[in-house]
């Protein structure tokens, strides 16, 4: 039997590029839906240079991050920069996209002719504020005074970046609106019931600003409605642009089996992620596809797929790599064996 194993990552467990590498038996295609461990992927494939940076995570602190540059083109991986590991340490209503600003602006400073932003994956829901404020937009309070993303509840006016910036693609892991991800995805980043309400009258705000926000425009915390509409940014699936690059399709038509996986299986799966992309794919070529995940929400199930199988509901609840490998390959071997009998 020719397995397909294309995971994409177990969030806060193991990447998809570790994983692949630890799993016998199958044929491997780590994926990514534009979140944590693109650049790893994307290293896969090509060989890249690295650009050192430092900028500040979301929390205002000092980091240094790198991106990739392969030819002309830069790739920042926003993850990298103001991911999910700093969500505890403050309120998302003080938490800022600007490292991300900087890096883009970095990149845009070395004259290279496009830059690719993988915005998925990211602990902030800032609508974009912190970005477009280091790339020199200004949000300013009734006094003509400049305001950060923690300030502003006292934001009036706004003023958008000045220069040409052209040129740059974003890669989003859901297909959401920019209203829409506020209910789907600030409670994962520790938004409280009362933050929430805070946040969408924010929110609102910056559609007035940036005006009608679109599918894919809430991706990153609403930082894809901020590249988009004042960057001039192109709104892309971050699975189809990986998926073309390392010919999935043509991958899953030589496979007997598809299997394929993330850390949660719920109903963020079902809008752009890479477990959706698969089983859409396996499904048109008939091609059986399981899908293996830490947890279930037990409602959602992408079209196509034969089976959805919780590590947490079939083995005990440790969340490790070493775990969460082990019970893959165990899997996988009672795959292989069923076969062979």
């Amino acid at each position: 039997m020719d397995i397909l194993f294309c995971p994409d990552s177990f969030k806060n467990c193991i990447t998809s590029v570790e994983l692949c590498s630890q799993i016998q038996g199958v044929k491997s295609c780590p994926l990514s839906d534009g979140g944590e461990g693109f650049l790893d992927i994307l290293n896969l494939q090509k060989k890249l240079n690295w650009q050192n940076v430092q900028v500040f995570d979301s929390n205002g602190n000092n980091k240094d991050i790198n991106y990739a540059v392969f030819d002309t083109t830069a790739f920042i991986e926003a993850a990298r920069i103001v991911g999910h590991e700093a969500s505890s340490e403050s309120s998302i209503l003080e938490r800022s996209s600007y490292g991300l600003g900087q890096a883009i602006l970095h990149a845009m400073n070395q004259g290279l002719s496009s830059i690719v932003v993988a915005a998925g994956g990211t602990g902030v829901h800032d609508g974009g504020v912190g970005l477009l404020t280091a790339l020199g937009a200004r949000f300013l309070d009734s006094e003509g005074e400049e305001k950060v993303w923690k300030d502003f509840d006292k934001v009036t006016s706004y003023l958008p970046p000045l220069r040409d910036m052209r040129g740059i693609k974003v890669l989003c892991d859901v297909d959401s609106t920019f209203l829409e991800s506020l209910a789907l995805y600030a409670p994962n980043k520790n938004a409280s019931d009362e933050e929430l309400k805070m946040l969408t009258l924010r929110f609102q705000t910056l559609l007035e600003f940036y005006g009608e926000a679109t599918k894919r425009s809430g991706v990153g915390g609403g930082i894809s409605h901020a590249l988009s509409t004042q960057c001039d940014a192109e709104l892309i699936s971050g699975f189809e642009y990986l998926a073309e690059l390392f010919d999935v399709e043509s991958q899953i038509t030589q496979a007997d089996y598809i299997v394929t996986g993330e850390g949660r299986v719920d109903e963020s799966t079902l809008s752009g992620k890479v477990v959706s992309g698969v089983a859409a794919l396996a499904e048109k070529h008939n091609t059986p596809c399981i899908v293996m995940c830490g947890q279930w929400d037990g409602l959602s199930r992408p079209r196509g797929v034969e089976k959805i199988i919780s590590l947490n509901d079939n083995f005990a609840e440790d969340h490790s790599k070493e775990a969460t490998t082990e019970r893959l390959q165990e899997f996988i071997d009672e795959m292989l064996n069923y076969e062979d009998q």
